[in-house]
C-alpha cells in the first residue's frame, strides 16, 4: 500500500470522526525530490547559525525554521511550512512536519541514517541522542531517498511564525487539539 492509499485507507475507516488523514489527503500533494542549489543550502545553514534541530521534534525544528525566515520577508516567501505524513523507515506513515524551501522538501528533524539496535534502544528508553552528522548529510535536503515520500500541505510561513511566537510552543497546526481542532472541524478563523 502506497501513502496516498494509506491516507484514503484510515480516512475511510473515520468516516464520521475529525480525521487529520483526510484532510492531509483532501489537501496536500506528495513532494518531489530534487537537490537543492547551493544558494538554497547556504540558506539552510543559514538556519542552523540559530539552532540545533533534534530527532523527535519535527513540529518545532519546522516552525523555528519558519520563525527564523520570517525576519527576511525574501525568504520567507519562499519557506512553507509543511504538514502531513512521511512514508520512511518505519512500517507504517507517520505524522510529521517539515519545511519546504522553493518547494523542495528540507527535513531537518529525521536521519537517513540506519541505527543499530541498541541505539534505538536508548534513544527510546533512556532518552539518549542518536548520533546525528553534523553537515547534515543524513537529513533529507531536496533529494528524497528513494523508498521515502513526503504527503503534506503547505502553510504560510509568516503565520506558522506568528503563532510559534504567541503560543511561545511547537504544535500541530492540522491536528491542534489545544485550539479544538480548527481546520478538522471547519471552525478555523
Amino acid at each position: 500500500m502506497d501513502l496516498k492509499e494509506f491516507l484514503n485507507w484510515r480516512s475511510q475507516n473515520h468516516p464520521n470522526q475529525m480525521c487529520l488523514s483526510r484532510y492531509v489527503l483532501e489537501n496536500g500533494s506528495e513532494i518531489g525530490s530534487e537537490p537543492l542549489t547551493e544558494e538554497q543550502r547556504d540558506i539552510v545553514d543559514y538556519f542552523l547559525i540559530h539552532f540545533e534541530p533534534k530527532a523527535k521534534e519535527c513540529f518545532f525544528n519546522a516552525m523555528f525554521c519558519c520563525m527564523v525566515a520570517n525576519r527576511d520577508s525574501e525568504l520567507a516567501s519562499r519557506i512553507k511550512y509543511c504538514e502531513g505524513f512521511a512514508e520512511c523507515k518505519s512500517p507504517f506513515p507517520v505524522h510529521h512536519a517539515w519545511i519546504t524551501l522553493d518547494g523542495k522538501v528540507v527535513d531537518l528533524t529525521l536521519s537517513t541514517t540506519e541505527h543499530t539496535l541498541e541505539e534505538l534502544t536508548a534513544f527510546m528508553e533512556e532518552g539518549v541522542d542518536l548520533p546525528r552528522k553534523e553537515d547534515l548529510s543524513d537529513r533529507v535536503l531536496g533529494e528524497i531517498p528513494e523508498t521515502w515520500k513526503y504527503f503534506g500541505v503547505e502553510f504560510d510561513a509568516k503565520e506558522i511564525a506568528k503563532n510559534f511566537i504567541e503560543r511561545q510552543k511547537s504544535f500541530s497546526v492540522i491536528d491542534d487539539w489545544e485550539q479544538g481542532w480548527p481546520l478538522l472541524t471547519g471552525e478555523e478563523e
